[in-house]
């Protein structure tokens, strides 16, 4: 008898509590992405501009529209950086030159989204300033071309140097995201942080825009001499 009280008193707070619940689906029954655990604008911790590496507020400003602009992170790249995608996913592996990396990786997810926008924000920045080390939060949110909500959390760790270029990059993304994102939009492959990238391989949308093949020919080159 009380089993049975215990079972049904259990049941009547589940459906209370499912009740309260907010839904998690959109009017389409397609699941609703989890709203973002920061607040906007970003607000820094350490707001100094007087450096030895590199401030905050100038991170935030390189890193603002880092979905659709990469070109301009480019320019804050040393031309030996350490660029290391981490995890067991397609995007994971060592780079050796940056814009391989973007074409693999950022370029390639891109093509899997509408109209290829990308909204992206800087969650939060750690450390820089005195430190050549940094932590940069971004997330990243979009429609898929198949009409589902879609987004994404990354975690750079970099270290730069005095001049204000990247040294040495590690990142990390949802590795569970990018394979369901490649695998409903595209025909899928795998690779892991242990594969050191010498190719382009940006996937069936091909190359960027501006981009032509000769890039390969002048990456190898490139390769060849490092």
């Amino acid at each position: 008898m009380r089993l049975t009280r215990s079972l049904a008193l259990l049941s009547a707070c589940t459906l209370a509590a499912a009740s309260t619940q907010q839904p998690l689906t959109d009017s389409d029954g397609h699941p609703k992405p989890d709203p973002p655990p920061y607040e906007f604008p970003l607000k820094f911790d350490n707001p100094r501009t007087d450096c030895k590496y590199v401030s905050q507020p100038w991170i935030a400003d390189i890193f603002k529209n880092i979905a659709n602009d990469f070109a301009d992170v480019f320019k804050y790249v040393a031309p030996d950086v350490t660029f290391r995608i981490m995890g067991h996913h397609p995007f994971a592996g060592a780079y050796s030159n940056p814009k391989i990396a973007y074409i693999n990786s950022l370029h390639r997810l891109n093509n899997c989204l509408k109209d290829n926008e990308v909204d992206s924000k800087l969650w939060a920045i750690h450390g820089g300033c005195d430190s050549e080390w940094t932590i940069m939060e971004l997330y990243f949110n979009a429609t898929t071309k198949r009409g589902l909500p879609w987004e994404l959390t990354s975690l750079w760790v970099s270290r730069w140097d005095e001049d204000k270029l990247l040294r040495e990059v590690r990142t990390y993304v949802d590795a569970g995201q990018i394979m369901r994102t490649l695998w409903d939009n595209e025909i899928w492959w795998n690779s892991s942080d242990r594969v050191t990238h010498y190719d382009i391989m940006p996937g069936p949308g091909g190359l960027p825009p501006g981009i032509n093949a000769s890039l390969e020919v002048d990456l190898s080159e490139e390769l060849q001499e490092l």
